[in-house]
């Protein structure tokens, strides 16, 4: 009996060594998972409070800009590339009125929707710019560059605030047969491109300037660059023929 006890005890104490290792890696596995739980709720909570504190909403600020972009295309009244435009020939409106259709109907409910908000929100940045792009699709470059020039302040080397304005004074510059704007047009756009160098919008847009102010060599640069960039690019086929055109 007593040899039976002993060995009894003998085999209780072999077994709790292997018995605390195993409770040695549940723990170490349950604090990791319990780590990894509260990192997923921080990353969750501050995504949160970015998107409440500086007024983001990427799903909708996309499908206005997508608004945008897709009526500056379809209703194309410049030569410019309005950025982000799928590339389609030049139709001359004169008015929205002249030329209704859903996408104008889409175009005034987001016009309308971005005036509401900068009203609650009159200092927010991105509603600012996508006022201004209104602005531009409505051919409306004044108010434009006076909301372009308020964000530039704030961010003076923004490539996408320099290329909208160059967009914006090369219109008024169209309407006003202004010179001196097509230089600030094509000043701004040079300097967009110091910053972001392989933008083919940037590229396009301040070949078509040049060429407007008969400065064949440096719109002939401007076109050749923007090929190598986006050669497949389906603005790349006018780009073409205005090398063409500039060579004649």
């Amino acid at each position: 009996m007593s040899s039976e006890l002993s060995a009894s005890q003998s085999g209780h104490t072999a077994r709790t060594p292997a018995r605390e290792g195993l409770h040695q890696r549940a723990r170490k596995w349950l604090r990791r998972l319990i780590f990894m739980g509260m990192a997923v709720m921080v990353v969750a909570f501050a995504t949160i409070a970015v998107v409440v504190l500086f007024d983001l909403d990427p799903r909708l600020e996309d499908s206005r800009e997508r608004i945008l972009r897709d009526f500056a295309g379809t209703h194309r009244a410049t030569d410019l590339r309005f950025p982000g435009a799928a590339h389609h020939p030049i139709r001359p409106r004169q008015g929205l009125a002249a030329d209704f259709d859903l996408s104008s109907s889409e175009l005034s409910f987001v016009e309308q929707e971005i005036e509401a908000e900068l009203q609650a929100k009159p200092g927010n940045s991105r509603l600012m710019y996508l006022r201004a792009l209104v602005h531009l699709v409505y051919l409306q470059p004044g108010p434009a560059i006076d909301l372009l020039e308020r964000l530039r302040l704030f961010s003076p080397n923004d490539p996408e605030l320099l290329g909208a304005l160059g967009y914006a004074h090369y219109l008024r510059g169209r309407a006003e047969r202004s010179t001196g704007d097509l230089l600030r047009s094509v000043d701004f756009l040079d300097q967009a491109i110091a910053v972001s160098p392989d933008d083919p919008v940037l590229l396009f847009n301040a070949g078509i300037v040049y060429q407007r102010l008969k400065n064949q060599k440096e719109a002939v640069s401007r076109f050749r660059r923007f090929l190598q960039v986006s050669p497949e690019d389906g603005w790349a086929a006018e780009a073409r023929q205005r090398l063409r055109d500039l060579s004649r």
